[in-house]
């Protein structure tokens, strides 16, 4: 039996005669482009699982990597019950992902409302999908959580395991004062706002900007991109930024958000200098912290304007009657602290042949030795130390 309840011979065995479910997997996203947007409209769906995010990426980062889209409809009779927007990875190894890839925070279907009883059980479906999708090695799902906007995500019940992180959530009053009191308590939020004092005595009045333009949208992601990879460098983590296809993508996401989209890009500025920026979704009622960063100038660092930035977002979304602050996963000191619900996130994975199956015991071997390094403080600080001297990778 599998940790999530299901066991993986489940997905093995043949489907079942009397199953109504019937999958389609188109590899044109303009051949699904007008179903693809009529059903989000109604569906309970993640912002990484629109259409404008999954063409986004793959016309300025997918396709010239060679990912292959795969986009699954889930059928009983005409009606359309989940779409799965996936694709298949180029690699020696084809591994079936989600679309949007590592960009994506969430990997989750967009389901029919009210949640269709041919998708009770999860099992089956999955069966069902797996013997639709193209020729591959192995199914890699991550990061599936448990509700997909309030609705319980099947496909988490047929995860093999638990994702090794959290995501965390917060959920915002009508009162910024009062939200700030009750998550960190009177004596931090002193020195929340002592540190903001200090970071304004040294540089100046600060503001939060919300790009409404494209010179402020260039304006906002150059210092964006430099302090994220100047932070990626000091950890040893691998520079997303650094990919011009993926700066591409962040620009098209947050040009969009100037033209009616959901994307969301902001700094904290001093007169013309950013200190601190952000790259983020907002959508039905939710805002997505997705992309932050902040100077890495030593002595501005120490009045924490990455903190300043987090404080204006805050109140930004309350101001709007936005309800819900979504950290996504990971589960950072930081999160924790602001957050008071935590998400579950889980992990499908399945092997299609011999090849597949030891890709994956030996992601699981990997997965488990990070997982026992975090655990440990000592453990993780020298890996971390390694990792951004080049030594370890």
């Amino acid at each position: 039996m599998s940790i999530m309840g299901l066991s993986e011979a489940a997905f093995d065995a043949p489907p079942r005669a009397e199953s109504t479910l019937r999958i389609d997997v188109a590899h044109d996203l303009t051949a699904v482009a007008d179903r693809w947007r009529a059903f989000e409209r109604d569906a309970a769906h993640s912002p990484f699982q629109t259409y404008a995010w999954g063409r986004s990426w793959f016309e300025t980062v997918g396709a010239k990597a060679g990912y292959s889209p795969a986009i699954v409809s889930v059928r009983a009779g005409a009606d359309l019950l989940a779409l799965m927007p996936l694709c298949v990875a180029p690699g020696t190894v084809r591994l079936v992902v989600p679309l949007g890839a590592g960009e994506a925070d969430y990997h989750a279907p967009l389901l029919a409302q009210p949640l269709r009883t041919e998708l009770s059980d999860p099992a089956a479906v999955m069966r069902a999908v797996l013997g639709a999708l193209p020729r591959h090695d192995a199914v890699v799902l991550e990061r599936m959580p448990e509700t997909i906007a309030g609705v319980r995500n099947p496909l988490f019940d047929a995860a093999h395991e638990p994702y090794f992180e959290n995501a965390h959530v917060a959920d915002l009053p009508d009162d910024l004062d009062r939200f700030l009191r009750d998550r960190c308590g009177s004596k931090t939020l002193q020195t929340i706002r002592r540190r903001r004092r200090k970071l304004e005595k040294a540089v100046g009045e600060l503001s939060l900007v919300v790009a409404e333009t494209e010179s402020q949208v260039d304006a906002f992601l150059t210092p964006l991109f430099t302090q994220k990879s100047a932070q990626y460098r000091e950890t040893g983590a691998a520079d997303l930024t650094a990919d011009p296809d993926r700066r591409a993508f962040y620009r098209d996401l947050a040009l969009a958000g100037i033209r009616g989209g959901n994307g969301h890009l902001s700094a904290l500025c001093a007169g013309e200098t950013v200190l601190a920026a952000h790259l983020g979704l907002v959508e039905a009622g939710a805002f997505i912290y997705l992309l932050p960063s902040y100077t890495r100038d030593a002595e501005l660092r120490r009045s924490s304007p990455g903190e300043a930035l987090l404080m204006e977002l805050f109140g930004w979304c309350i101001d709007r009657g936005i309800g819900v602050f979504d950290f996504t996963y990971g589960d950072q000191a930081y999160k924790a602290r602001w957050a008071n619900r935590v998400q579950p996130l889980a992990s499908f994975t399945h092997a299609a042949t011999p090849l597949g199956g030891a890709y994956l015991s030996a992601r699981r071997l990997s997965r488990q030795a990070k997982t026992l390094a975090r655990a440990n403080p000592h453990v993780w600080r020298a890996v971390t130390a390694a990792r951004a001297s080049g030594w370890l990778r």
